[in-house]
């Protein structure tokens, strides 16, 4: 037994002596090297970015109609006509029209607009002063309703000098046909509050020749309350076309029915004794259009805009007597209009 254990130690020995040199503990790794930051990139920022990686501009899709305060800066208007829109909160407009009639507006809410009107008078032009509120009362993606009342003081301008003050109110509705097209419709009523006419008196002529020179001619002035002439009730359509982004197409149509005048804008295509004015404020009889009995009026503008300035090329086609021989019958009459405007904020 001792003989046959010792020879399995004998024979196991170089087997466990292989298997222990083969237990040994593997030689140390080298150590890791710390990561290395690549070198600084000198062109980072010169470079455009490819164009897969950028970010879509939000406007580039957007409808022009809903840019109209970021290109139009006379977006509250068609030519002279006010749309519904009223431009966003603490916009300031500056506009002008023909050197004669000057605007300025002011939105204290992106719901409401202020604007005074001020007609220097000039040869023809009389004194006009007018102020209106303009009030969103419903708006969507497609349209806009607004009211506009105002009032208004004239002051004519020649031998016989009249006057007049009324209220009015208008409705007006903004409809988005397209992307790029506005429809504006319009509907206005207008009440002479109160009236001063003159006429001339001859009681101090002591002669023939006195009275033919005029020499003793003198004025008189009376006052009247809800005069008999003076109000009208009008319509209009108008379009803005935003053929781009700075240019625009603009046209209005606009029809009523008045008695006797309609804010004193006769004298652009009338030429009459100094006592007509006084004549159709006190009793003139009601005729059709605006102005005063001018059938139906067009206008056609075209207008560049960058959001900041605006100019407009426009002017209007109208009907009216013959203006020194009303007996002729009627004429085409060609006003041109040459607006300007600017809007801050």
């Amino acid at each position: 037994m001792r003989s046959l254990l010792l020879i399995l130690v004998l024979g196991l020995g170089p087997i466990g002596a292989a298997h222990a040199q083969d237990a040994e503990p593997p030689p140390p790794t080298p150590p890791v090297e710390a990561p290395r930051t690549m070198p600084a990139d000198l062109g980072f920022g010169e470079q455009e970015l490819s164009k897969f990686w950028e970010f879509p501009d939000p406007d580039r899709h957007r409808a022009r109609v809903d840019q109209r305060d970021e290109i139009d800066a006379s977006s509250d208007r068609t030519i002279l006509w006010p749309t519904a829109h009223t431009p966003h909160k603490h916009t300031l407009a500056v506009s002008n029209h023909m050197l004669v009639l000057t605007q300025l507006s002011y939105s204290p809410t992106d719901d409401a607009q202020i604007t005074a009107s001020l007609v220097v008078p000039g040869d023809d032009a009389a004194t006009h002063v007018a102020l209106s509120t303009k009030f969103t009362v419903s708006e969507s993606d497609n349209h806009v309703f607004s009211i506009q009342p105002f009032g208004q003081y004239h002051r004519g301008k020649g031998t016989l000098v009249n006057s007049d003050m009324g209220l009015g109110v208008a409705a007006l509705v903004d409809l988005m046909s397209t992307n790029n097209l506005v429809l504006t419709f319009g509907a206005v009523a207008y009440g002479t509050i109160v009236a001063t006419s003159q006429e001339f008196t001859y009681d101090n002529c002591q002669s023939r020749s006195d009275f033919i020179d005029g020499s003793c001619a003198d004025t008189s002035s009376s006052t009247s309350a809800l005069p008999a002439s003076g109000h009208f009730l009008g319509a209009q359509v108008g379009a803005t076309w935003y053929i781009f982004n700075s240019w625009s197409l603009r046209a209005e149509f606009m029809t009523g029915v008045a008695a006797g005048s309609v804010l004193g804008s006769e004298w652009l295509t009338r030429r009459e004794a100094p006592n007509a004015e006084s004549e159709r404020l006190a009793s003139g009889r009601a005729e059709v259009g605006l102005p005063y009995d001018t059938d139906a009026t067009l206008g056609l503008g075209l207008q560049w805009s960058n959001g900041l300035f605006a100019i407009q090329f426009s002017g209007y086609a109208l009907t009216a007597p013959w203006a020194f021989n009303p007996d002729l019958g009627r004429q085409i009459y060609l006003v041109p209009m040459f607006n300007a405007g600017m809007a801050l904020f």
